[in-house]
């Protein structure tokens, strides 16, 4: 039951984006090489930063603050520069270990 709770949250979320967009208001969105490094908020997930290839979209970081994602995604965007990663194994955190996944991501 708590997965469909989840999921049904993680339904209304994504209707709730669809309709207003301001939440791209903050939206950091930098284009190097191959790569779209994009940090926003979402109603979901709260910060994060979704590195795109060809269409192909990971989410790579959460964050609980403004300033922790801006921080994150210069992180990525140094990361894509100096190509010190390999796309293929990066881990998409996916949609819904949400909570854990930041206090995880924030102890590090």
């Amino acid at each position: 039951m708590d997965e469909m709770l989840k999921s049904l949250k993680l339904i209304d979320a994504i209707l709730q984006m669809s309709k207003d967009k301001s939440f791209r208001n903050n939206a950091l969105t930098d284009a190097i090489n191959e790569y779209v490094i994009d940090t926003c908020w979402t109603c979901d997930c709260g910060w994060e930063t979704a590195i795109i290839k060809n269409n192909d979209i990971k989410i790579v970081s959460r964050y609980v603050d403004d300033k922790k994602a801006k921080e994150g995604h210069n992180k990525w965007i140094d990361k894509v520069k100096d190509n010190s990663f390999n796309y293929d194994s990066i881990k998409d955190l996916g949609y819904m270990e949400v909570q854990e996944e930041i206090l995880e991501l924030e102890e590090k």
